[in-house]
């Protein structure tokens, strides 16, 4: 290796890089979503709405082998398209809070980067069968299901 050089993505801003990758994602997912247009219809009426929405799943993980100074783990919530395995957004749960409240930031995340909210059906765990999460959800103009009906 000649001359030491910082690692190139320690000088990048994070909040920029994740908008970046996002929206490096979504065009690969739209090219990809185009060819793939004349897959078979599961029935006219929900093959049309299916056509329509794009379903993302929402989960909150810790990054496993990360540790902090005070051993606790990062972490972080993610949304992942439903037809392939893509994450699309990602954002660190502050410390002391929970997912729920990420649950905005990816949605604002996804509208900032030009994810068409207005379409998309977010999934979301048990977790979330809140009326915080709804919410956040709708007022982001994109639509939910939840596990179980919503609670106080």
């Amino acid at each position: 290796m000649r001359g030491h050089h910082p690692a190139v993505l320690t000088l990048l801003d994070p909040d920029a890089l994740v908008t970046a990758c996002v929206a490096w994602t979504l065009a690969h997912l739209e090219a990809d979503t185009d060819a793939g247009a004349g897959a078979a219809e599961v029935g006219e009426a929900g093959g049309k709405l299916a056509r329509g929405l794009t379903a993302v799943a929402m989960d909150g993980t810790c990054s496993r082998g990360a540790r902090r100074a005070d051993g606790s783990m990062p972490q972080f919530m993610a949304a992942v398209t439903h037809q392939q395995p893509v994450v699309v957004a990602h954002t660190q749960i502050p410390d002391k809070t929970s997912e729920i409240a990420a649950v905005a930031t990816l949605l604002t995340e996804l509208g900032e980067a030009g994810w068409d909210l207005a379409s998309t059906v977010t999934t979301l765990d048990a977790l979330h069968t809140v009326r915080a999460t709804a919410a956040a959800v709708t007022a982001a103009g994109a639509h939910y299901q939840l596990t179980e009906p919503i609670g106080g």
